[in-house]
C-alpha cells in the first residue's frame, strides 16, 4: 500500500540507510558486554542512593539510543531522495520536475497548412511558449525527431538560456522521421534522469504523420518503445498540423534503363503523387539538364492517393556526368514544396565494359560458345563505328584475374561451373549493382549451379536448373519463342513488331528451369511453354538466364537479324548503371568506391549548401570506399579524389510526402494509456503531471538537524549526570 504513495529516487541508498540504522544498536550491546558485574559490599549504600534516579536514566539513555538510529536513517533517506506521489501532502516538499522537449525537425513540417506559417513556425513559437513557463528550477532536454535522432540536449540542464538558443539556431531538415530512434533518446534521457518518477514529462512538438507512427497500430514496434516511455513519464503531444493538407509530390526520377550512353538519347521516367484529397489538375514539371530547360511535361488530372508517370527523352553530346533535375509546379494549393523537386546525378557512358567467359572456346572467334554474342553487343561495320558495349572475352581459368567490379556486365556462356569462392564474390557483385547473364548449353553442370548459384533462392540465379531437354526425341523439328512479358523492356519492343524474326527462330534444345526465386520474371517462353529468358533482381542489382545457347549448338537464334537488337537490350537492362551509387537522399551519407591507384588520395567533396568537408575511407569486402558525413540540404555536389571529380545528388525523403495525421484515439492506441493532447497550438500552456511527485530530501534534512540537536543536548544532560561529584580528580566509586 504504501508503494501506491510513496517511492525512492535511489532504492538502493534507501536499504542501506535502514542498515546503517542498526549500528547504534550493535556498539550499545558490544558495550553492555565489556562489563561485569562484580559484588562489592562498599557499593550497595551507592546503589541504594541511586535507585531513586535508575527509571528517569534508563529513559534517557533509550531516548539517545533511538535518537542517533533516527539521525542514521534519515540522513541516509534524504540522500536517497523519497518522494510522495500523493498532492495532497504536496506541502511538505518540493516539486522538481524533468522536462524533455521532443521536437519535430523531418521534411513534413515544412508544410504550410494556413494562414501562411509552416507547421515548424508554430512547433517552434510554441516549444518557445512552454520553455518560459517552466518553473525556474526545472531541468530541461532538447530531443530531435528527423532520421538519425538525436539528442542536442541530452541531459537535465538549468541553463535556460542555453536551452532557449539551442532552438533557436534549428531549422526543419528534409529527412525522413525516426520515431524508434527519438523513442531510444527519450527512454534512455528519462532512465537516467535524478527526478523522482512522477516529476518527469516529455513534451512532443510534431504533425504527427500516420505513416511515421506505423498507422497508429497498438502491436507495431514504435508502440512497445512508446509505451515503454508512458511507463517513465507524463507524455504530452503538441499537434502543430491541421488535417487534410493538400499535397503533390515527385516521387521518382530515373532512367528507363540502366544504360545511359552519349551514343543515343536515353529514356527517363518521372513519377507525380497526388498526396492530398483533391484532384490535382493543370499540374506541370519542368526538366533541366544543369541550368537548361529541356522539357515541359503536362499532367492529367490526378485521384487523390493516385500517381502519374511521364517519360521523355535526352540527349548527352558526349561521355560524362551531368546533372538532372525535374521541378512540379502543381499550384498555390500545394502544402509542401520541399518535395516538389527531384535530382539525378547522370553518367553517360560509352564503351561499357562487358567481361564474357566463353566455356567452350573455338578456333575462331565464332566457332566458340560466346562468339556470336560478343559480335552482337559491338556490332562495328568499321572500327570508327560507336558502340555502346566493349566486351572482353577470356577463358574460365582467367576469371579470377579481373577485376569484376570494372566491369558493367559478367556473361556466362556455356561455362561448366564456378568455384564456390566464385558464387560468393558473384553473389556479391550482383547485389551491389552489378549485372549477370547466364546462357546454357551442354558444358553446364545444372546440379552445381543450382546448389551453388541458386542456393535455395539466396543466389544471384533467377531459377533452379534441370535436366537437357532434346526436341530431337520426339520428332519436333524445334521450338520457336514467344513473348511471355510483352511490356517487360528486355522485349518491349519486338510486341509492336509480329513479323520479327525472334519468332521464326528454331530451339532443338534447353535446359529446363525448375523452382524460381521471389520476384524471377520469365520474359521469354518456348512453344511448349517452358520458360526461355528468365530474369530477377538480386540486391541492387539484375541477373538473367537464358536456358539455351546464344551459338548454333542448340538454336538458330544467333543467326537470325533480331538476334543483335535482343542482346542489346538484354545488356542494356542487367547492366550496372554507371554512377547510380551518386543519387542518395536526405540524412544518408555519399559513398564512392575507391579506384586502384587512389589508396591514400584525399577525399573533398562539397555538399548542397556549399560547406565543404573532407570524407573518411573506410573498407568494406576487402575494398576501400570514400564516405561523407550525412548530407542535410538536397540540390547538387561535387567530391574531388585525387585529380577525379564526382557529381553527386541528394534528394528529399519521398516518406515525408503524406500529410495524413493521427488523431488523438490512435495516438493512445500507441502508447496504450491517455496521453495529453493538444491542437490548440496557439493557446498551449505547461500542462499538470499527470502524475505529480513531492520530493521529501529538504524536509528529511531539516528534520536531521533539528534530531541532531536534540542528540546533542540529550547527550550533554547526560554525561552531566554521570559526572563525578566528589573532590578534584577523584571518582565517585574510590
Amino acid at each position: 500500500m504504501l508503494a501506491q504513495w510513496a517511492a525512492f529516487v535511489h532504492p538502493a541508498l534507501a536499504s542501506a540507510a535502514a542498515g546503517l540504522g542498526l549500528v547504534p544498536i550493535i556498539i550499545h550491546l558490544l558495550n553492555r558486554r565489556r562489563h561485569r558485574r562484580v559484588p562489592w559490599a562498599a557499593m550497595s549504600f551507592l546503589l541504594a542512593a541511586r535507585h531513586e534516579s535508575r527509571k528517569r536514566l534508563f529513559v534517557e539513555q533509550w531516548l539517545l539510543l533511538a535518537v542517533r538510529i533516527l539521525v542514521i536513517v534519515l540522513l541516509g533517506l534524504a540522500l536517497a531522495r523519497p518522494y510522495l506521489q500523493a498532492d495532497g501532502l504536496s506541502a511538505i516538499g518540493e516539486h522538481r520536475t524533468h522536462r524533455i522537449l521532443v521536437i519535430d525537425d523531418s521534411l513534413s513540417v515544412q508544410a504550410v497548412d494556413g494562414g501562411g506559417r509552416s507547421r515548424w513556425q508554430r512547433a517552434l513559437a510554441a516549444a518557445g511558449r512552454l520553455l518560459a513557463a517552466f518553473p525556474t528550477g526545472d531541468a530541461v532536454s532538447v530531443v530531435t525527431m528527423a532520421a538519425p535522432a538525436s539528442a542536442p540536449l541530452d541531459h537535465a540542464s538549468y541553463d535556460r538560456r542555453a536551452a532557449r538558443r539551442l532552438i533557436d539556431e534549428m531549422s526543419p531538415s528534409f529527412q525522413s522521421t525516426d520515431v524508434a530512434g527519438t523513442l531510444g533518446h527519450v527512454t534512455r534521457i528519462l532512465r537516467e534522469s535524478q527526478a523522482a518518477a512522477g516529476n518527469r514529462a516529455v513534451y512532443v512538438f510534431s504533425d504527427l504523420a500516420r505513416r511515421d507512427w506505423e498507422g497508429g497500430r497498438s502491436d507495431a514496434p514504435v508502440a512497445l518503445a512508446a509505451r515503454r516511455v508512458a511507463e517513465l513519464a507524463a507524455v504530452s503531444f503538441i499537434h502543430v498540423a491541421t488535417p487534410h493538407a493538400p499535397n503533390a509530390s515527385i516521387r521518382a526520377l530515373e532512367p528507363d534503363s540502366p544504360l545511359v550512353s552519349s551514343a543515343m538519347p536515353s529514356r527517363f521516367n518521372v513519377t507525380v503523387a497526388n498526396e492530398g484529397t483533391q484532384v490535382l489538375r493543370g499540374a506541370t514539371v519542368d526538366v533541366f539538364r544543369g541550368p537548361q530547360l529541356m522539357r515541359r511535361l503536362m499532367l492529367s488530372a490526378i485521384e487523390p492517393g493516385q500517381s502519374e508517370t511521364l517519360s521523355f527523352s535526352m540527349s548527352f553530346e558526349h561521355a560524362g556526368q551531368y546533372q538532372v533535375h525535374a521541378a512540379l509546379e502543381a499550384g498555390p494549393t500545394d502544402a509542401l514544396e520541399a518535395d516538389n523537386v527531384r535530382y539525378l546525378s547522370v553518367e553517360a557512358s560509352d564503351d561499357i565494359p562487358v567481361l564474357v567467359v566463353d566455356g567452350h572456346p573455338g578456333l575462331t572467334r565464332l566457332e566458340g560458345a560466346a562468339g556470336y554474342l560478343a559480335t552482337a553487343l559491338a556490332p562495328r561495320v568499321s572500327a570508327a563505328d560507336p558502340v555502346l558495349f566493349q566486351p572482353k572475352t577470356i577463358q574460365p581459368l582467367d576469371l579470377d584475374a579481373e577485376v569484376w567490379d570494372e566491369f558493367g556486365l559478367i556473361v556466362l556462356c556455356n561455362v561448366e561451373r564456378l568455384t564456390d569462392p566464385q558464387w560468393r564474390r558473384m553473389n556479391q557483385y550482383v547485389s551491389e549493382g552489378g549485372g549477370l547473364l547466364i546462357t546454357a548449353g551442354d558444358q553446364v553442370n545444372a546440379r552445381q549451379y543450382t546448389s551453388a548459384g541458386f542456393a535455395d533462392g539466396s543466389g544471384p540465379l533467377p531459377c533452379a536448373l534441370g535436366e537437357i531437354v532434346s526436341t530431337a526425341a520426339s520428332g519436333v523439328e524445334g521450338l520457336t519463342i514467344r513473348l511471355a512479358e510483352p511490356m517487360h523492356p528486355m522485349v518491349g519492343e519486338f510486341a509492336r513488331v509480329p513479323e520479327s524474326s525472334l519468332f521464326t527462330a528454331r530451339v532443338s534444345s534447353y535446359i529446363r528451369s525448375t523452382a524460381t526465386t521471389d520476384g524471377a520474371q520469365t520474359v521469354l517462353q518456348y512453344g511448349d511453354g517452358s520458360p526461355a529468358l528468365m530474369v530477377a533482381s538480386h540486391g541492387a542489382g539484375r541477373a538473367a538466364l537464358l536456358t539455351t545457347t546464344v551459338d548454333m549448338q542448340w538454336a538458330n537464334l544467333a543467326a537470325k537479324m533480331d538476334f543483335v537488337p535482343l542482346m542489346l537490350k538484354v545488356a542494356g537492362f542487367l547492366t550496372r548503371r554507371a554512377g547510380a551509387h551518386r543519387t542518395t537522399e536526405a540524412g544518408r551519407p555519399w559513398v564512392e568506391p575507391l579506384r586502384l591507384g587512389e589508396r591514400g588520395q584525399v577525399c573533398e567533396f562539397v555538399a548542397p549548401d556549399g560547406s565543404a568537408h573532407v570524407a573518411r575511407f573506410e573498407a568494406e569486402h576487402e575494398r576501400l570506399r570514400a564516405v561523407s558525413e550525412p548530407i542535410r540540404r538536397i540540390g547538387f555536389g561535387t567530391a574531388r579524389i585525387g585529380s577525379r571529380m564526382e557529381i553527386f545528388a541528394c534528394n528529399p525523403s519521398t516518406d515525408e510526402s503524406d500529410l495524413e495525421s493521427l488523431d488523438p484515439a490512435e495516438l493512445e492506441s500507441v502508447f496504450g494509456e491517455r496521453v495529453g493532447y493538444v491542437q490548440d497550438v496557439e493557446r498551449v500552456q505547461v500542462a499538470d503531471l499527470s502524475r505529480r511527485s513531492t520530493e521529501l530530501s529538504t524536509t528529511l534534512l531539516g528534520v536531521v538537524f533539528a534530531l541532531m540537536l536534540i542528540e546533542l543536548a540529550l547527550a550533554s544532560r547526560r554525561a552531566a549526570r554521570v559526572a563525578p561529584r566528589g573532590g578534584r580528580g577523584q571518582s565517585a566509586t574510590a
